[in-house]
């Protein structure tokens, strides 16, 4: 099993239990990889800790500083 299949079996495992998925301060090298094997979608990725924690204080995803790619 790759990371990329690790990774897609972890994402389904939280959908199926009600989970969402969220990062944050991604690194650019690592974010375009997970966007390039298609990794990132639908998932919250943040900018800052600060702004990951501001959205789930203000109610979830989508909140400030939140970058949907889907």
């Amino acid at each position: 099993m790759t990371g990329a299949e690790a990774f897609r079996n972890l994402r389904t495992w939280l959908g199926e239990h009600d989970v969402t998925l969220s990062l944050s301060r991604v690194r650019p090298s690592v974010r375009a990889r997970f966007e390039r094997f298609g990794l990132l979608d639908g998932v919250e990725v943040y900018d800052t800790n600060r702004q990951a924690v501001r959205s789930v204080r203000d109610g979830g995803p989508r909140g400030a500083g939140a970058h949907p790619t889907d």
